[in-house]
């Protein structure tokens, strides 16, 4: 496998050429880097020059230079410093006619002219030579010398404007790495270059540019399209990075909710549910399956469960909700709090987890138009009613539906003992820790709601659609919140507001 290294060098900085076959006002590239294509016609039309000179080069000869260069593999290090410049429109002579068409005799002849789009990349600085990497199997001295000929001989590449200097580097080890391949495949920072295939022949590189199998075709015979992603330009000057400034603690993080479709309650759990993934997936780096068992249990106060999987005790764990405005009814906030302060990793998770906006379909692959867009709010913005420990309240309501987190009756449509609603409500407010004596339950309505459904039971045949019943609760003495009770109660089910005035 030979290894053969050429150095481009443009005189004027400006390297003017277009894609095969692309119209210069629609062409949103340039080609950069020079096409592969472009060179072996070149190198081709030159050694015709050099039959002249030397009548012993002959077909034989160009045919081992194009079989050597078109089952070579081509990278390339481009110019750190290249960039596509401003392009240049001139009016060049078109059609040789009557000025003015219309003119009758005495009229005179002349040269119409037309406005054309001339692009271009600038190459000029300090370290504007172009490498060109070719690794081929078939190269010989006979190739070799041909290619070095055509290079000596070659004196513009692309359009007429692009003074060129090009030869073979002698020098194998004084040379910077490729930074530019190409590949068969496309992606949204890649540029099209033309490539002879593996198995081009010469007549295939000397077809001229009107015969009609090239002109009628979008691939010239023998020519094959890949994609080049070119390396990314260095900044003019290096931006100092200011220092991160730490978050404080805060037991709330507050996010502005803005939509085109207002979330419904329905929505709240499967809201809630996202966002709170792509938490965990910015703390986790990627992954909480595949993260570390340290990792885990650094933010097991987020994800709800321990290094090992179990679900952590007493509700420690942070808790999402949407917060509907009691004056328009429509979710105002993405709302996340917890017992303990959430420290500045967390926070910036939280932040990260917000970037892109969240959709309201069944998926979040970001192909449903109907999306939410979260905005944070500072410590300056005062929490809803309720959220505020400072103050406290005798009588709440619900925001969202209470849903019974065990079944209220049984298979007979008899009443399980301890299971009643009001039951399940007291129970459900000793294990967060509320006072339980003397709390009067009151059903307000009942409603259907979508619950979260935990990734180990979404195989399950039961419908995600439960129960819901909106409450009023009234305590003996006044009491702080936030108070969300039942199942789902960490997505945002069971949420209850203030339904009196505070006590400070």
């Amino acid at each position: 496998m030979a290894t053969i290294i050429l150095q481009q060098h443009f005189p004027l900085g400006r390297f003017h050429a277009n894609p095969w076959k692309a119209f210069p006002f629609d062409d949103p590239f340039g080609e950069w880097p020079p096409s592969p294509w472009r060179l072996i016609r070149a190198l081709v039309a030159r050694s015709h020059q050099i039959s002249r000179e030397d009548p012993a080069i002959g077909e034989n000869e160009r045919e081992v230079l194009v079989r050597a260069f078109c089952t070579s593999s081509i990278r390339w290090h481009l110019p750190p410093q290249s960039w596509r410049g401003p392009a240049l429109r001139q009016y060049q002579p078109a059609e040789f006619s009557r000025v003015p068409k219309s003119a009758k005799e005495p009229g005179y002849m002349a040269h119409a002219t037309t406005k054309n789009l001339d692009n271009c990349w600038l190459t000029a600085g300090p370290e504007d030579t172009v490498w060109w990497f070719i690794e081929g199997a078939h190269w010989t001295h006979a190739g070799l010398r041909l290619l070095d000929a055509g290079l000596a001989r070659m004196t513009y590449f692309g359009r007429a404007e692009s003074i060129t200097l090009m030869q073979r580097s002698e020098d194998q080890l004084n040379h910077p790495e490729p930074n530019c391949s190409a590949g068969p495949h496309r992606n949204t920072r890649s540029a099209p270059v033309l490539f002879p295939a593996s198995e081009a022949t010469l007549a295939d590189i000397e077809r001229s540019t009107d015969d009609p199998a090239i002109a009628d075709a979008t691939v010239p015979p023998g020519a094959v399209w890949r994609f080049a992603e070119r390396p990314a330009r260095p900044a003019l000057r290096e931006i100092p990075k200011r220092p991160t400034r730490r978050l404080p603690e805060t037991r709330l993080v507050q996010f502005a909710i803005g939509s085109r479709v207002s979330p419904t309650i329905d929505s709240a759990a499967i809201l809630t549910n996202r966002f709170r993934g792509r938490t965990i997936s910015v703390l986790s780096g990627g992954s909480w399956s595949k993260a570390s068992t340290e990792r885990k249990s650094t933010i097991a106060l987020i994800a709800g469960k321990s290094a090992d999987g179990k679900p952590l005790d007493g509700h420690q764990h942070a808790s999402f909700a949407l917060w509907f405005d009691p004056a328009t009814r429509k979710a105002a906030r993405l709302l996340v709090w917890r017992r303990t302060p959430f420290s500045h990793e967390e926070q910036q998770a939280l932040l990260a987890a917000a970037e892109d906006p969240l959709s309201l379909g069944y998926n979040d692959r970001g192909r449903d138009p109907w999306r939410i867009h979260l905005v944070p709010l500072d410590s300056a913005v005062a929490p809803p009613s309720g959220f505020n420990p400072a103050q406290r309240f005798a009588a709440w309501k619900t925001t969202t539906p209470f849903v019974p987190p065990q079944h209220i009756y049984d298979r007979h449509g008899n009443e399980k003992p301890g299971k009643s609603l009001t039951d399940q409500v007291l129970n459900e407010l000793q294990n967060h820790r509320f006072p339980t004596g003397g709390v009067t339950v009151e059903v307000l309505r009942s409603t259907w709601v979508k619950i979260h459904q935990p990734r180990a039971e979404r195989g399950d045949k039961t419908n995600t659609a439960k129960r819901g019943h909106h409450l009023r609760l009234t305590f003996p003495m006044q009491v702080a919140g936030p108070i969300a009770l039942g199942h789902s109660a960490h997505f945002g089910l069971g949420l209850f507001v203030p339904a009196d005035t505070p006590r400070e």
